[in-house]
């Protein structure tokens, strides 16, 4: 039985991350500014923002080098002090970014789907990562939107359907709902 577990947990791995097309017109000079987490994948959420589960927040600014400074920031609850990470983005090619917190280490932010114009800044972003060492694969989502819910012409599941379709398994993900209410936005 171990070895079935294990062989499957190879296969899995070899197997590799998705790889959904991205949205190579992305104007980053539009897409940088603020950005509300709507939602987030399951794992990510325990791993990582295990401090920051409610009024997550992105925000982007473009450098003069072309790079990205990323400033995310959550809080445990609403009432709850405000936990920063600050972090760096480059644009690889078009839609397909790879982000860094810690040093010289870079993971794949994907912008994989946009709603809205983009010169009115886009309303909606629908971000991928994936990445596939040896035996472990790392994947997350997070579902971005300029106000701290989605606007009226864009639901949860018609980002989810989308999401579907580019190959990406958002049932596997477990989407969960960030808090945004009681924020003092």
């Amino acid at each position: 039985m171990k070895l079935a577990i294990v062989l499957s947990l190879i296969a899995y791995a070899l197997c590799g991350c998705p790889s959904p097309p991205t949205v190579d017109t992305v104007d980053l000079t539009r897409y940088v500014g603020r950005w509300y987490q709507i939602a987030v994948s399951k794992t990510f959420e325990e791993t990582i923002e295990s401090k920051s589960k409610a009024c997550t927040t992105a925000f982007y600014t473009l450098q003069s080098d072309g790079s990205v400074q990323v400033n995310n920031s959550g809080r445990a609850t609403p009432d709850a002090a405000t936990e920063t990470a600050i972090g760096k983005a480059l644009q690889v090619s078009g839609g397909k970014l790879k982000v860094s917190f810690f040093g010289p280490f870079f993971a794949p932010y994907w912008i994989v789907e946009l709603f809205g114009e983009a010169n009115f800044g886009y309303s909606v972003a629908l971000i991928y990562s994936c990445t596939n060492e040896l035996i472990f694969t790392a994947e997350s989502m997070w579902l971005l939107s300029r106000t701290p819910q989605l606007p009226q012409n864009v639901t949860q599941q018609q980002v989810y359907d989308r999401a579907q379709t580019l190959g990406i398994d958002v049932a596997g993900l477990g989407m969960r709902n960030t808090v945004q209410e009681g924020c003092g936005w």
